[in-house]
């Protein structure tokens, strides 16, 4: 097993890791077939709809928030997916994820070795980074499943593997000054463009860069203002900017109304430990979350003691790269306490379950490859770390895979309940009605059901939506 990484034996040794976490991936978007629009999602629909791309944003930005990217997307999201499309929606978001995601690991270690195939282990490593998120993540039904969710919470991380796929690709033609402004300039607006898509993200990817700056600077000591540093400080321009545009929307005022008033800054600091304390707990106490995590961990640690590529200064990075993993995902709770004066809600803690996985799995990588270098018995090693990443592997995708599928009659039938009444409604309006009644069915977001108040809100996005006051009974 020495010559593991040179033998076309290694891809069976990858498949066999690979294929239950692809299994549990397809259950995620077999599950996301049977979504439907519900909640927020019917008003996003409907102003997207009827106001277009500049003026939704516009109206949402006066009445409600300033996630002017968020808005573009609900105008994007109508052109590519109407209504009886949405049940594509979370199955093709599922692959692009994926597909994003290795892509963007297969480039990163192809700048490190170009004469390695690095495909396999970089599909797996871009595989269950994917599981990991969703498996460790509190309330995927409302920060995935649901659209409104996935653009504000998921959509945001991404797009950050998105950026890296131009910047491995691109990043060696820089050779002229202006040329150097033009990759500045677009740095700039791609993170003005996803800080626009939660309050929450604006704030963790300021942080992420501001970490990943000091991190540059430490770990490979530039003499000068490189090409790197000035695309990271346009970037940090650009979420600086997203920030000031999302926070001096005069919508927060009225948003804001139905909280209380932020915390002061110890009881912010507070309340925010508090919740991260909840958030870390909760992983490691659940059987199916700490071990998809352990188990992400021994598979990146097991492809980096394959590894053999340019790799150096491993301590400095591994030492960094668990610290930033924990300073980053605590990151993504002061700004929702500041706006909740609480605990943040389940959903946006996505970005934090991802940040947590991306980096720990990052240092793993860099554990296993130091590891290759200064054990003698390599081969012996990685066939029992082999074996142990193995074993999680598929006790973790047999755990949340009978989660998945022993839940799967939620959504089914949510989905046969939301289609009646969408024919019934639809009928209604045909036949020349005003308003219609139907039984209000509680769904599996956890959002507000219909009512008998006009004034509710989902009363009046059902209405909206459909051109007839809507009302429901239970």
């Amino acid at each position: 097993m020495e010559n593991l990484k040179q033998s076309p034996k290694n891809n069976v040794f990858y498949m066999i890791v690979l294929l239950p976490v692809l299994f549990v991936l397809g259950l995620y978007g077999y599950i996301g077939s049977f979504n439907r629009l519900l909640g927020d999602s019917l008003c996003s629909y409907y102003y997207a709809e009827r106001l277009g791309l500049l003026r939704s944003i516009w109206f949402w930005r006066n009445i409600w928030s300033g996630r002017y990217s968020a808005y573009g997307f609900d105008w994007l999201t109508t052109k590519l997916f109407p209504p009886q499309n949405i049940p594509f929606f979370i199955p093709v978001a599922l692959i692009i994820w994926a597909a994003v995601n290795t892509w963007a690991i297969f480039l990163i270690l192809k700048s490190r070795s170009e004469k390695t195939n690095n495909f396999p282990a970089a599909l797996l490593l871009g595989s269950v980074s994917v599981f990991i998120t969703l498996a460790a993540s509190p309330f995927i039904q409302q920060s995935f499943f649901w659209i409104d969710g996935f653009r504000a919470y998921t959509l945001p991380v991404i797009l950050l593997a998105v950026y890296l796929i131009p910047y491995f690709l691109l990043f060696h033609k820089i050779n002229s000054k202006p040329k150097a402004a033009a990759a500045v300039f677009l740095s700039f607006l791609l993170f003005l463009a996803s800080g626009g898509l939660s309050e929450t993200f604006a704030a963790f990817q300021f942080a992420l860069l501001v970490f990943w700056i000091g991190y540059y600077w430490i770990i490979e000591r530039p003499a000068k203002i490189d090409n790197t540093l000035l695309l990271l400080f346009g970037g940090l321009i650009g979420s600086l900017l997203a920030i000031l545009v999302i926070f001096t929307a005069p919508g927060n005022a009225v948003r804001q109304s139905f909280f209380p008033p932020p915390p002061n800054l110890f009881d912010l600091i507070s309340i925010s430990l508090t919740g991260y304390g909840s958030f870390i707990y909760e992983i490691i106490s659940t059987p199916e979350k700490i071990t998809a995590l352990l188990a992400g961990i021994l598979a990146a640690a097991w492809a980096g003691s394959l590894f053999n590529g340019r790799l150096d200064s491993h301590g400095r990075k591994i030492f960094l790269q668990i610290a930033g993993a924990l300073l980053l995902s605590f990151s993504c709770f002061p700004p929702g306490v500041y706006g909740y004066s609480e605990p943040p809600p389940d959903r946006v803690l996505i970005i934090a379950t991802f940040i947590l996985t991306a980096l720990l799995m990052s240092a793993a990588f860099w554990t296993g490859n130091l590891l290759r270098q200064h054990i003698q018995k390599i081969a012996m090693a990685q066939g029992l770390l082999f074996l142990i990443t193995a074993i999680f592997l598929l006790s973790s995708a047999w755990m949340n895979a009978g989660i998945l599928y022993n839940s799967r009659m939620v959504y089914i039938e949510y989905a046969q309940e939301w289609d009646r009444a969408d024919a019934i409604i639809k009928a209604a309006k045909v036949e020349g009605k005003e308003v219609i009644t139907i039984q209000a069915t509680p769904n599996w977001a956890g959002m507000d059901q219909l009512n008998d108040n006009p004034n509710h809100w989902v009363n009046e996005c059902y209405s909206s939506f459909y051109g007839i006051q809507v009302f429901g009974q239970r």
